[in-house]
């Protein structure tokens, strides 16, 4: 018997959806099909790791993970909002859809969109920038974990972990300061400086050795966002 095909149902803003669709394109993995589930047509994330799947729960698990890395690329390279999965469904060969473990979504914001991820709607010859970057993912750790972390708003505590990542991904190649997108020394002793006093702040509350002058939290974050695209990039480059 002809197993049944699984994706992820996604949510979000219509500009962040069309931004996965674009950028997400068979053949290359993971990519997004619209599917009609219902009465209206679904955005579904499809991935070659969805192939073995076992049932709902197992589906939706390997789903969650896909989306929260997926959320740290995007977020990264065009500073997308992140997109929810909202449930799993399933295709059988006849074409039947059902859906599964639908959760709560909260409220939508208007937003304009800043552009397209890439330059046409015939399918690209090569893997998207997304695409690669997962890749990436699969093949290293520590791209995995950038990611992930990078998914999150924007806090101290993971924007010091992707920080930590970029630079243990330049141990193996060119040191991190020689990096052309490399921010100047001060930036990154400001932010070393200011993002272990405020993530530290709850453990010691004495918070002691304040920064003289702290760096905002949305300049650090974009600070790290440059970094993270700059690391990638060149590992992109470099075939790794």
């Amino acid at each position: 018997m002809q197993a049944r095909t699984w994706g992820g149902v996604l949510e979000g803003h219509t500009i962040d959806l069309a931004d996965w669709r674009e950028a997400l394109i068979p053949p290359f993995d993971p990519w997004i099909e619209l599917w009609v589930i219902g009465d209206s047509e679904r955005h579904v994330l499809r991935s070659k790791g969805f192939e073995d799947v076992l049932d709902s729960q197992d589906a939706h698990a390997r789903a969650t993970i896909l989306v929260a890395k997926l959320n740290g690329a995007f977020a990264i390279r065009t500073r997308a909002e992140p997109v929810i999965l909202q449930g799993v469904a399933d295709k059988s060969p006849d074409g039947t859809i059902r859906q599964h473990v639908v959760v709560a979504l909260g409220g939508a914001q208007a937003r304009g969109r800043a552009g397209a991820i890439s330059s046409g709607n015939a399918a690209p010859p090569a893997p998207s920038t997304i695409q690669t970057w997962l890749a990436l993912a699969d093949r290293d750790d520590l791209v995995d974990d950038l990611l992930v972390h990078q998914s999150k708003a924007a806090n101290w505590y993971d924007l010091y972990k992707v920080f930590e990542d970029v630079k243990k991904l330049c141990d193996t190649g060119e040191p991190l300061k020689q990096r052309s997108w490399c921010p100047i020394d001060a930036q990154i002793t400001a932010f070393r400086h200011t993002a272990n006093f405020y993530r530290h702040s709850l453990a010691e509350p004495s918070q002691r050795n304040p920064p003289k002058k702290a760096m905002l939290l949305s300049e650090a974050s974009e600070m790290i966002r440059l970094m993270a695209t700059g690391v990638l990039m060149d590992l992109s480059a470099s075939g790794l």
